[in-house]
């Protein structure tokens, strides 16, 4: 069974939710600097990073780059996006920064500026490739003292400190963001947070929840309790489910109508099956025949 297919995609859209100069700030401060307000003056770079390798010119960009002052010194700060885990995002990462670090160098105003690139996984699954060029490979003791290792700051949402930000919307991104993916299906246990449009439409985008996102462009303009939107598209689809049977006697009929309620439920809610059946209490003796319709679809 595969979810429908959504408008946003997560590059572009976090791309442009960490644009924001104060939430770039407060995420950068947050997790490099433990909420100390070290960095506050960003201004946005060029991304594109171009070189040629073997006659053949290859594109590299960083999804988003920034110009900051921390102590008074330059410092360029990277955020990349990550929606999946990538066996080889530290050779990744290594590239873009030694090219970027490459066009610097033609560069006499930002020639010496240090590069930290921040990498924010935003799957639902733990991530688990490794962070450093030396995790990936067996360097020998002899050799270790000669070895340049590169260690890539990646951030796995699901584990990050929400108390080192201040920037309201900063913390309800990643407090929403964990709580869907650790919501056990229970209503009462889901956090109850007021979001604005852009991060109801983020928090809801990366975790794939379609019923944040509906919500998010209904309201838009307004502040958007994401506890509501998760509660109002559970009530539809029983109260669907509900009209449907007492509209179709026939036992088919009532297969169907469910299977379609299941899976607006799996759409909407990136629930499994299992869960959507649940919530929705369907008998156990349809739920069999209904786990086969979906193996079909």
């Amino acid at each position: 069974m595969k979810y429908q297919e959504n408008k946003y995609q997560p590059d572009p859209l976090m791309k442009d939710f960490w644009r924001n100069s104060e939430r770039f700030q407060d995420v950068c401060n947050g997790l490099l600097f433990h909420g100390e307000k070290v960095i506050d003056d960003v201004h946005e770079m060029d991304s594109e990073q171009a070189t040629t390798i073997q006659q053949t010119a290859i594109q590299r960009r960083r999804d988003l780059l920034k110009l900051a002052h921390i102590h008074d010194e330059q410092v360029i700060i990277g955020i990349e996006n990550q929606q999946t885990k990538d066996s080889y995002i530290v050779y990744r990462d290594m590239e873009y920064t030694t090219y970027k670090y490459s066009i610097l160098n033609k560069d006499p105003i930002h020639k010496r500026c240090p590069i930290i690139t921040l990498i924010l996984y935003y799957g639902s699954k733990r991530w688990k490739p490794k962070k450093e060029l030396k995790q990936m490979m067996n360097v020998s003791s002899l050799i270790n003292d000669y070895f340049n290792n590169w260690k890539s700051l990646i951030f796995d949402v699901k584990d990050i400190d929400t108390s080192v930000f201040s920037h309201k919307e900063v913390k309800d991104f990643f407090e929403g963001v964990q709580s869907l993916y650790g919501w056990d299906k229970d209503l009462s246990s889901l956090k109850d947070i007021e979001l604005t449009y852009e991060c109801a439409l983020a928090i809801g985008v990366v975790t794939g929840t379609q019923a944040l996102i509906d919500k998010a462009e209904k309201e838009k303009g307004g502040m958007i309790n994401m506890c509501q939107a998760v509660s109002e598209a559970i009530a539809e689809s029983k109260q669907q489910g509900i009209l449907l049977g007492k509209n179709e006697g026939r036992r088919e009929g009532k297969i169907s109508e469910r299977l379609q309620c299941v899976i607006k439920m799996m759409n909407k809610l990136k629930m499994t099956s299992q869960e959507a059946m649940n919530v929705l209490d369907i008998p156990q003796d349809e739920q069999h025949v209904i786990n086969e319709l979906l193996n079909e679809v």
